[in-house]
């Protein structure tokens, strides 16, 4: 492309409000050289809102002076004339435009959709994210001729990328791109082959051959030497082998246990030692020295801990340090596990190559993940070569197909997935209901990601996982993780949790009707589309004797039948099921709402007809899945080349049976057998295919320690919120972690001299109608008295709507930044907008009780609305409960104090860190759990007071 135009505008206010332009940007470049440019700011005929000001520096006064956008469109349009636009996210600039009554037919290319395709691997997709990742400088940000200029040579960086990319690759994705009319980056690509081709040729000429395999271009991409330009299963290991390096040496466990020095750990840590030399403002705390000492003594002894590290214990160097000496000591591998992604990269990222650096031995350490998070080689093979690809699967493999000339893991983390592709992944990825090793050719030659990543694990001293894959592997026949024998469980309070939900399943009609899709499906033009007319399709071209044809096509046409019919058949049993639950819940369901299936709505007349017709459509499945095995058994038979990719489909169907076998015995168990210690459920949805049914366990802690605990030479489980009213027993209990150690080690902070707890006494409570208008006013005078630096907690999402609508309008008349969960963007994207603001207040529901730090003045209150309880009605915790003689102090209140203190350890997050938590919720003050939640908090300075009082002494505490 010789001529484009960047453009950029700077909108008010954000998304999900009415956006006016307030300023416009457009670059002429000619080539890669800028040749003219244009820019204006533009009155809006509104007033700028705090946030707007604050993120671009245009003040009122400035856009008050400027033109109208109708006197600047003329010149504006003239100066586009009919180039290509590019742009980041360039749709939310015209649709902007389009609402002004700009309707643009130039051609769009939006550099953010190019870099998710050309840039895998970073950790976002913002301009100055992929600019710094290029190495282009920036230039003023949130500016519109900054960012224009800059989006322009973002767009020139990544085409030049493409134009490196290896011809197979390049050719392939030109396969696809006639299937997608309308894709923008169709011309680039198709110049990208012409490009490649010509300089293959000319290279060809001048040196009489092609890249060697694993030979770089300029640009340091892997192309290829192959001559090939359609993808098969002998290619694609190429594409996906750069990672094939040779295995690090297998560990040598020592007949006997070498014991870690304590004293030598001490020393890592003490001023001039290794580790504290070389982590910045690195400050020596007893309670982290106590900590590794106790862990070392654990995993030498072989014995169980639990321990509660207060915040700024530094925990997590308190357990890789004795960890990693014992594992290099020992040979034996140490793994350890977290529930928050957060925290994985801290370890993995951070803190572990930071001892990789400083310390005086050698380790490895390795990072596994869940199967779902692998491509599966197989499965991406069959997706490719379907005749009957949606838009959103074309998509997908062109985004994947680039990265497998890339990535060493194939690790779904890699890729920013955009709209239907998320949703399409598990199409392609490792599951293990999928997964037939034995029959899966990628396997056998070890090109599967999921084998490479567990032979990266093999050969780790430090294996760090999640809780997610650590519990499934207990439950799965087909495991991902290497033998381990001590393991350290960190943010250990959410293992329980993760357990209900690897130990229990979901039987969804819209996971169904997906996998009778895969299988077989009638499309728009009335083609069959499928595996089963697909491979009917496959073997009408080889040479099979008629007898040997006549008997598979026999068999795929029953399968095919039989697949429609229990299509049929689950259809009528979830609209059963559906016409069940509208006759006897106790309220008209919405979208999400769980109904507990308990013995006695099993006993109502309505229940036989659901086991009835579960009956009928188990036993369609179960025919079909015998089909499956009658006609693997007839392929195996087939001679040598009579199949193609023999291999890969007969994993498949061995996938096909897995699934299968799991959904009866599944089903069966829901709906016609359930078993004593299962808690069951259907949860409802606005269409059919969001119904189903569920199942957990009534109490994990019995399997826990039948399949983790007892199994372990040691388990070491650490959070900062273990106990409650100063005891490991509810935690014990619920994790059946009898007899294990116990070390309860207080923050390093002085809370009683930093933190005021003010617990207003007169809002009403929570159920009562004026609590909300209440909470309203309290939030209101609160942060417009201290001018922000405020996080606010909810427990639902309704009530922070409701509470953001009421109060944002008059704090930003005041200045002060409003951001709400949910509404305002993203997680990452609120938390940098409010670390960066001077006056901003944050409004948070359930993934912002934790995981958040912000360090500093920024955050200097903390508003908890109400005390975080469980629904009542909610399956599990309705089960549970009915498991105690006091179900509202043995297990509510426990657990409601656990999120309670986790809420608290937002606010405090450095020595220097003073603030105020405000707890709006009048019944700690008020009823007789109320004390419980007070003393199990960090001893602070308490106070007790009216709402109209809050403010005013959340101000003097701050003051003084």
């Amino acid at each position: 492309m010789e001529s484009f135009v960047a453009l950029d505008l700077e909108l008010t206010p954000f998304a999900g409000e009415q956006q006016r332009i307030i300023e416009i940007a457009a670059v002429r470049f000619l080539g890669d050289s800028v040749v003219d440019s244009f820019a204006t700011l533009v009155d809006p005929r509104c007033g700028l809102t705090a946030r707007v000001e604050a993120l671009t520096g245009i003040c009122q006064k400035e856009v008050d002076a400027a033109p109208r956008l109708e006197t600047v469109l003329p010149s504006f349009l003239a100066f586009l004339g009919d180039d290509a636009l590019v742009g980041q996210s360039i749709d939310l600039d015209l649709d902007c435009l389009t609402a002004a009554g700009v309707r643009l037919r130039n051609p769009l290319l939006d550099t953010f959709q190019l870099a998710s395709l050309l840039l895998p691997g970073l950790p976002a997709y913002d301009l100055g994210t992929i600019a710094r990742a290029l190495g282009i400088d920036l230039e003023q940000e949130h500016r519109a001729l900054g960012d224009a200029t800059v989006s322009g040579r973002v767009f020139l960086a990544l085409q030049e990328r493409a134009f490196h990319l290896s011809l197979p690759v390049l050719s392939h994705i030109n396969q696809l791109v006639p299937l997608l009319p309308d894709w923008p980056f169709a011309g680039l690509f198709r110049e990208a082959q012409r490009r490649r081709t010509r300089d293959r040729f000319t290279a060809q000429g001048e040196r009489g051959r092609g890249w060697a395999p694993g030979q770089t271009s300029a640009s340091g991409h892997l192309t290829l030497s192959t001559p090939s330009i359609a993808l098969n299963d002998e290619e694609l290991p190429i594409f996906a082998a750069s990672s094939r390096h040779a295995p690090p040496p297998a560990l040598r466990p020592v007949p006997d246990p070498v014991p870690v020095d304590p004293d030598q750990l001490r020393s890592l840590l003490r001023p001039g030692g290794a580790v504290a030399s070389a982590l910045p403002g690195y400050q020596e705390r007893e309670e982290q020295l106590r900590m590794m000492q106790t862990v070392a003594a654990a995993l030498n002894d072989g014995e169980h801990l639990l321990v509660e590290a207060g915040t700024g214990t530094g925990k997590s160097m308190a357990y890789l340090l004795p960890a990693l000496y014992y594992a290099v000591q020992n040979g034996r591998r140490v793994a350890i596990s977290t529930n928050t992604l957060n925290l994985q990269d801290q370890l993995f990222q951070k803190d572990i190559p930071a001892l990789q650096s400083c310390l005086p031995l050698e380790f490895r350490a390795a990072l596994l993940k869940g199967r779902a998070n692998y491509l599966c080689l197989r499965r991406w093979l069959v997706l490719s070569r379907s005749p009957n690809l949606t838009a959103g699967q074309i998509q997908l493999l062109i985004k994947t197909l680039i990265w497998l000339s890339v990535t060493e893991t194939g690790d779904r983390a890699e890729l920013n997935l955009l709209g239907p592709e998320g949703e399409l992944w598990s199409g392609i990825a490792a599951q293990v209901e999928s997964c037939a090793l034995a029959a899966c050719p990628h396997f056998k030659k070890g090109d599967c990601f999921v084998l490479k990543a567990r032979r990266k694990a093999e050969n780790a001293h430090l294996l760090v996982v999640n809780h997610a894959l650590l519990l499934s592997d207990l439950t799965n026949s087909v495991g991902v993780l290497p033998e381990y024998s001590h393991l350290i469980v960190d943010e250990a309070h959410h293992l329980e949790k993760e357990a209900t939900h690897q130990m229990g399943f979901t039987m969804s009609w819209g996971d169904l009707h997906s996998f009778l899709s895969v299988l077989y499906q009638v499309t728009s033009s009335r083609r069959p589309a499928g595996f089963l007319p697909e491979l009917l399709e496959t073997l009408q071209r080889q040479r099979l004797s008629p007898q040997t044809f006549e008997a598979i096509s026999k068999l795929l046409s029953s399968s095919e039948a039989l697949a429609q019919a229990c299509l049929e058949e689950g259809h009528t049993f979830i609209e059963t099921l559906n016409c069940f639950i509208l006759d006897h819940a106790e309220e008209r369901p919405r979208a999400g709402t769980r109904v507990r299936i308990t013995s006695s709505l099993r006993a109502q007349p309505g229940w036989s007809e659901i086991e009835i017709r579960w009956a009928e459509l188990a036993q369609r499945l179960d025919s079909l899945g015998r089909h499956f095995s009658r006609l693997q058994t007839a392929l195996d038979d087939l001679e040598t080349g009579q199949l193609p990719r023999g291999e890969g489909v007969l994993a498949e169907l061995a996938g096909f049976q897995s699934y299968l076998g799991k959904l009866l015995s599944q089903g069966d168990e829901i709906i016609s057998e359930p078993m004593p210690n299962g808690i069951y459920w259907i949860t409802t949805g606005p269409l059919l295919e969001e119904l189903a049914v569920s199942s957990a366990p009534l109490h994990v802690g019995e399997a826990l320690n039948a399949a983790l605990f007892s199994c372990k030479d040691s388990v070491i489980l650490t959070s900062a919120t273990l106990t409650t009213e100063g005891s490991f027993d509810y935690i014990k209990e619920r994790l059946g972690l009898e007899g294990a150690r116990e070390l309860m080690l207080g923050s390093t902070f002085d809370y009683e001299n930093s933190t005021l707890l003010y617990v207003v006494k007169d809002i009403p409570e929570p159920t009562k109608p004026a609590c909300q208008r209440a909470v309203e006013i309290a939030i209101t005078d609160l942060v417009s008295t201290l001018q922000g630096r405020t996080l606010v907690l909810f427990t639902s999402h309704a009530q922070l709507r409701l509470t953001t609508g009421a109060i944002r309008s008059k704090l930003e008349e005041e200045g002060i930044l409003v951001l709400a969960h949910g509404l305002d963007g993203s997680r990452r994207r609120l938390l940098q907008a409010f670390k960066t603001s001077p006056k901003a207040v944050l409004m948070g529901t359930s993934s912002f009780w934790e995981g958040i730090d912000v360090v500093g003045d920024a955050l200097s209150c903390l508003v908890i609305v109400k005390l975080p309880f469980s629904v009542p009605t909610d399956p599990i915790f309705a089960a549970r409960s009915e498991a105690f003689d006091e179900p509202f102090r043995q297990y509510s209140v426990p657990q409601t104090i656990l999120r309670l203190k986790q809420g608290f350890g937002r606010l405090i997050r450095s020595q220097t860190d003073r603030g105020v938590v405000v707890i709006l919720d009048s019944r700690v003050g008020s009823k007789f759990y109320g004390p419980a939640f007070i003393h199990s908090l960090p001893r602070c300075t308490v106070r007790m007071g009216p709402a109209a009082h809050v403010a005013e002494a959340s101000r003097s505490w701050l003051k003084n």
